[in-house]
């Protein structure tokens, strides 16, 4: 039995679907650089680095270029970066860190960043450049 010319047909329209696919597209791929951890920083460029696996489990730790020091996207004091390091190393001794560090920042706060995470154990440290941590 054919369906009547005013009946409507079981006909399923992907036009609405397809444009609504699209514009989540768009949203995450403009969404997905802000959503890294840290503060934005200038990292500096690197003609021979390696790439690490990120996992979720990295604790990353950013110098901004006058020297402030966050852990994620909130500043810390020194004695908080100590806490976070030392409770993050309890997972694990090679649980990873990343530090990101902006390229005009003074070398020797990277340098004490450095020596603190050394000093309290930490064996898998990676400096982050361009193309290898947010930016």
């Amino acid at each position: 039995m054919r369906p009547r010319a005013d009946e409507p047909r079981p006909e399923i329209n992907i036009t609405p679907l397809v444009d609504v696919v699209l514009v989540l597209l768009i949203i995450f791929m403009v969404v997905t650089p802000y959503l890294e951890n840290g503060v934005e920083l200038e990292l500096p460029d690197a003609d021979h680095s390696e790439t690490a696996d990120q996992t979720d489990e990295a604790l990353s730790i950013s110098i901004t270029r006058d020297g402030r020091t966050f852990l994620g996207r909130d500043e810390v004091s020194e004695a908080q970066l100590h806490a976070a390091v030392d409770g993050h190393l309890r997972q694990s001794q090679s649980a990873p860190i990343l530090v990101r560090a902006d390229e005009q920042v003074a070398y020797r706060s990277v340098r004490e960043v450095f020596e603190s995470l050394r000093a309290r154990g930490a064996r898998a440290v990676a400096l982050a450049t361009d193309g290898q941590g947010a930016d």
